[in-house]
């Protein structure tokens, strides 16, 4: 039950975290719009939830009318003619039965409303999370952008003491294997961010390019 607490507790921290950090990011706020007109997915949901409003009137429609015609050979007229019969049909059910089709649908259209509004907050809340990685991981990029340069400066230096007999292997190797360390996280960096951007747009499902350029963490 506590760990139950714990994440429902998460859950609204998340959310009540990306809604105030959205507040405060027109970027973010943009990419948000663009998502809650294209994500298909929501859309699915916003038209059950269309459709099932439209039902409620429906629920007090009562049949088509039809008309039937009858020819029996063995229903004879005075005449000695078979009889031939036209009619008029309409069924009606009991108006009990038109005020619980009434709420049936009513009930169906405020779960699929409830639906909906679930499915658009787990969308901003996703979108929210994305964004703030995207940041944090072109944040981290740019240090270690610098760092890689520094580094292999400092790698072609302690070569060149090396050589120079300034310097013993040591310590040479040692500037090499911190140089490449970092240049490998540079890679996986890049690589992360890429990943990012695709999860971002597949998110928001806009033909729109989109580069985020917010650096405040």
């Amino acid at each position: 039950m506590k760990m139950i607490f714990k994440n429902i507790s998460l859950i609204v921290l998340l959310a009540v975290s990306s809604v105030v950090y959205s507040q405060n990011s027109p970027e973010l706020n943009k990419l948000i719009e663009r998502a809650l007109a294209n994500n298909k997915e929501l859309s699915s949901y916003q038209l059950q939830t269309q459709a099932s409003k439209a039902n409620i009137n429906t629920a007090f429609d009562f049949d088509k009318t039809t008309v039937y015609y009858g020819y029996d050979e063995n229903n004879v007229a005075p005449n000695d003619k078979a009889l031939r019969v036209f009619g008029i049909e309409q069924t009606f059910s009991f108006p009990t039965v038109y005020g619980a089709q009434r709420n049936v649908y009513k009930s169906q259209w405020e779960q699929n409303k409830a639906l909906y509004e679930i499915q658009k907050n787990k969308l901003i809340l996703d979108i929210s999370l994305v964004y703030e990685q995207i940041v944090y991981t072109q944040n981290k990029e740019q240090l270690y952008t610098q760092l890689d340069s520094l580094y292999s400066a400092f790698s072609k230096a302690g070569s060149r003491k090396f050589e120079l007999g300034e310097t013993n292997y040591l310590e040479k190797i040692t500037t090499e294997a911190k140089s490449k360390q970092i240049h490998t996280t540079l890679i996986q960096l890049k690589s992360q961010k890429q990943e990012l951007y695709e999860q971002m747009k597949s998110l928001v499902q806009s033909e729109e390019d989109f580069q985020v350029s917010n650096n405040q963490l």
